[in-house]
């Protein structure tokens, strides 16, 4: 335990370990191949879906910690779970504790007591406040929680202390996050560390007994509590810092790293790796169509069911081309082939609509040449008809201009 003080407040640190025997913790493994017993002995805290013996069976664990030696009145300042993968598990991949392409978990708050409950008869949760552990970027990766907002919660309302649920977000084989439990070493044991702060006398400048300032409040929670917006103006711009400032769900705020930022969650100007394309990719998750922009123009779109434009919103085919000019252009044609290489394959036919399609007609590059050269030699057969024809029309005239002379 670490104390700190101040004439403001005081801060105490205290760190739970997730120990079965301690009397401060308590775990269940629910299994869905047990409907109605848990298991309270469970060497792993997991939260996986896989199959047992051919037939799929998911996993999932609830954790509670005992707050009784946090005051009531307490304000938690922080408050984090560690979770320590488990290699060599019972559950899931036997070497890879946080395995598969999709095992984001989530961290539920429960809301009902419970003893020793099956996987028919689970207690209660409640989506608020929720946490996440972020899908694994390495085989055997360890987690750290905020639960900050649960723990407040418990402390001024300790009747409501039911503990936590974690499990899969999407129970799809093969996936698993399994950590150490109660029942490992104490330095892998599942481990709670809490700070708050409690009131002291002689606080300053505050409108509480412990110091707090609060602004549009009478019971301030934190140094400075503001009920209303907030205004910072004439602030120095200066893009050098990665800092930045983020907020709990109770409204509290934290200086974060923007490095710490999961990279899976954004394309970078300079390109991303460690990418799955199963779960990273560039697009829409409704029946939105995506749009790409040059110089605040749209230039190419994909349709909600994947047709692809270019010079058109609403592409009516897999690949739809509107190749009408654009502003001042010279060129001749707006669809452009360069350095096709020369093959046999069907001809390509165009309707009146513009709509493409693969005639019957086989074309090869023997036929070609054959059909050139069967065109070059009906195009000289035809020049020596002309030829011949103009030297008859020839004749004929001076025929026509000898006669008539002779009439005269």
């Amino acid at each position: 335990m670490l104390v700190t003080a101040s004439a403001a407040f005081t801060q105490t640190c205290i760190s739970i370990k997730g120990n079965t025997t301690s009397g401060l913790f308590k775990q269940l493994h629910l299994d869905s191949q047990s409907p109605t017993t848990g298991q309270l002995w469970q060497p792993e805290i997991a939260a996986a879906a896989w199959t047992c013996g051919g037939s799929p069976c998911n996993t999932r664990a609830i954790l509670r910690y005992e707050l009784s030696s946090i005051p009531q009145n307490a304000v938690i300042t922080s408050a984090v779970l560690y979770l320590y993968a488990k290699r060599n598990a019972s559950n899931g991949d036997h070497v890879n504790p946080t395995y598969g392409t999709a095992n984001r978990s989530v961290v539920f708050r429960v809301t009902s007591p419970w003893d020793n409950p099956g996987w028919e008869n689970q207690p209660s949760v409640t989506a608020q406040d929720q946490r996440e552990l972020p899908q694994s970027t390495s085989p055997a990766q360890n987690y750290y929680v905020d639960m900050g907002a649960f723990v407040q919660l418990w402390v001024n309302n300790p009747a409501e202390n039911h503990g936590v649920l974690i499990r899969l977000a999407n129970e799809t084989p093969y996936n698993s996050m399994i950590f150490h439990s109660g029942t490992s070493p104490a330095e892998v044991q599942p481990t709670l560390e809490i700070c708050y702060t409690t009131g002291s006398t002689g606080g300053t400048g505050g409108t509480s007994g412990n110091g707090f300032v609060g602004i549009g409040t009478t019971s301030p929670t934190a140094q400075l509590h503001t009920t209303g917006s907030v205004r910072f103006q004439g602030l120095t711009n200066d893009n050098t810092h990665n800092n930045f400032v983020v907020a709990d769900a109770s409204g509290k705020l934290f200086l974060r790293d923007i490095l710490s930022l999961p990279a899976n969650n954004a394309w970078l100007l300079t390109g991303n790796n460690a990418t799955n394309p199963a779960q990273h990719f560039l697009g829409t998750t409704d029946n939105q169509r995506l749009a790409f922009r040059t110089n605040n123009a749209e230039r190419m779109s994909v349709s909600g069911i994947g047709y692809v434009g270019i010079g058109t919103t609403n592409p009516t085919a897999k690949f739809h081309v509107n190749a009408s000019q654009i502003g001042n252009q010279l060129n001749p044609s707006n669809i452009r082939f360069e350095n096709l290489p020369a093959g046999a394959g069907n001809i390509l036919v165009i309707d009146q609509n513009g709509y493409i399609y693969r005639s019957s007609t086989v074309s090869t590059s023997t036929a070609v040449t054959t059909a050139t050269a069967e065109m070059t030699k009906k195009q000289t057969a035809m020049e020596l008809e002309i030829i011949l024809l103009k030297k008859e029309i020839n004749e004929l005239k001076n025929l026509i201009k000898k006669n008539t002379a002779e009439k005269q």
